[in-house]
């Protein structure tokens, strides 16, 4: 019967032998408090072998009493029941290797769990935005249960595990919990239990962005709305990471000046490939050169009100960003530059994708450190004949950008490049493209051969600068233009962004 529209099965089947039933995904209709609607209480009755139970995306309310006493049961599965706030005692059910009853709306945790000691999954996650407590949580749930291999308990209802209690669950494979203090976080980051898990997401204070479905396989830590300004200088506000995350997101938090400073253990992460931090106060930098995080493949930076630059670097300095495939920036404010040609010409060879968006006050995407406000003529000339490479570049994206003059005032080859966009970036008047011509036919062509497509308004590509005069014929063919009831300004974060995602643990 399953993902049939079953509003209502009223009668006592006689299935001794039955061991699975899948009613996942029917529609169970039930008038407040009556029973005869959906599954009578004596419906399991007879069905002495059940073994697997789905019930889940129904609207059924209560499980049926027969339920309870089926004791060969090994799965229970009870996945979003938006109806269902309470299980009975599961004591009896001592075969349970499976429980599920994640994205629930459930007021109180079933008693019995804790003798359910074969029980390997257990999962209670949930998405819901209500931070009521459970009434009567039960302590040292999870004590006897040392058979579990999978365990997800990421929901701002429960109060923080016992760290003692987690790190005893020696075959835990999965695990997904959340703490509500920098304290019990730490703490279990201390105990290094998590070298043990194959994935794992360990949240503070309550916040998951991606549901466990597309992030499963990952090692994640996500962190939200925490004092870190002092962690430098104090362990009382110092964040102790797993040294082997791969996925690392920080969200509304005061942090110090420098990215590192946030915690140490970012200097060890070398398994790290995407770091996400978003609606933080106080960060001016990610880090310096001999700090660099050399693994990184993806980084997102939204909403960094106070930060100035990517990298605190002087000219001599080293930075190992080879891994760096992609860089997504938007909405930070005090950001006027990204790139020295240093950088780009000796550690960002592999970029792919970049993607800027609503930063007010970015200038030039990449500029000289030493450039000064006005520059003589022959300077401007002489970095116009300075050729930069980028040739991994697949897609540029510049959006909402009012202040941006110059991507870069010398000549960039890109010979990836698929896609360029700019939209509303009105004081931009010269792309860092260049024309090729054959010397035996004189034939002139676009020095990207891989490129697609230009996306832009018509007014600002009428009014765009080129080096030679051929050159927008040339590039004309390609363009795609946007007009105000065609385009709307995305959020940058959203611009595809989860396909981007499902990358990143695809590549992981």
């Amino acid at each position: 019967m399953q993902s049939r529209e079953v509003s209502t099965l009223m009668f006592v089947p006689n299935w001794p032998k039955l061991s699975t039933l899948f009613l996942q995904n029917n529609m169970y209709s039930y008038p407040s408090r009556t029973l005869d609607k959906g599954l009578p209480n004596s419906f399991f009755v007879h069905m002495l072998g059940l073994r697997v139970l789905d019930l889940s995306y129904t609207n059924i309310a209560f499980l049926p009493d027969s339920i309870y006493d089926k004791v060969k049961l090994r799965a229970l599965i009870l996945c979003e029941c938006q109806y269902l706030k309470r299980v009975g005692s599961l004591a009896k059910l001592k075969e349970l290797r499976e429980l599920n009853l994640s994205r629930n709306k459930m007021e109180t945790i079933p008693d019995g769990i804790e003798k359910l000691v074969h029980l390997k999954h257990f999962n209670w996650s949930s998405y819901s935005l209500n931070s009521n407590p459970l009434s009567n949580p039960p302590s040292n749930l999870f004590s006897n249960l040392v058979q579990l291999q999978c365990l997800r308990l990421d929901d701002r209802r429960l109060p923080d595990v016992g760290v003692e209690e987690l790190s005893g669950l020696r075959k835990l494979e999965i695990l997904e919990v959340e703490f509500s203090s920098l304290h019990n976080f730490n703490s279990y980051m201390m105990t290094e239990h998590y070298r043990r898990l194959t994935h794992y997401h360990v949240g503070l204070n309550g916040f998951r962005y991606f549901p466990s479905e597309l992030n499963g396989s990952c090692k994640e830590v996500t962190v939200k709305a925490c004092n870190l300004e002092g962690g430098k200088d104090n362990d009382d506000y110092h964040l102790v990471l797993p040294t082997n995350v791969q996925f690392f997101h920080i969200t509304e938090c005061h942090l110090p000046t420098g990215l590192l400073d946030v915690s140490q253990s970012l200097k060890m992460a070398t398994d790290l490939k995407a770091c996400w931090i978003s609606s933080c106060k106080g960060i001016e930098y990610l880090w310096s050169a001999e700090d660099c995080i050399a693994s990184l493949n993806w980084l997102f930076l939204e909403e960094l009100q106070s930060l100035r630059v990517l990298f605190k670097l002087r000219p001599i300095d080293i930075v190992r960003c080879s891994s760096l495939k992609n860089l997504y920036v938007s909405n930070c404010d005090n950001l006027k530059h990204l790139f020295t040609p240093e950088l780009v010409k000796y550690h960002l060879k592999n970029l792919q994708s970049i993607h800027v968006g609503n930063c007010r006050q970015m200038e030039d995407l990449i500029v000289a450190a030493d450039v000064e406000e006005e520059e003589e003529e022959e300077v401007i000339n002489q970095r116009r004949n300075l050729i930069l490479c980028f040739p991994t570049l697949q897609s540029l994206i510049l959006e909402g950008l009012p202040k941006l003059k110059s991507i870069w005032k010398g000549t960039m080859t890109c010979d990836s490049l698929q896609q360029l966009t700019v939209l509303n970036c009105p004081k931009l008047r010269r792309l860092p493209l260049s024309v090729q011509i054959n010397d035996g036919s004189g034939e002139r062509r676009a020095s990207t051969p891989a490129l697609k497509q230009i996306r832009g308004q018509k007014e600002w590509w009428d009014g765009l600068e080129w080096n030679t005069p051929h050159a927008k014929s040339i590039f004309e063919p390609f363009t795609t233009f946007e007009t105000d009831e065609t385009y709307h300004l995305p959020p940058l974060i959203s611009f595809n962004f989860m396909n981007d995602v499902q990358d990143i643990y695809e590549d992981v």
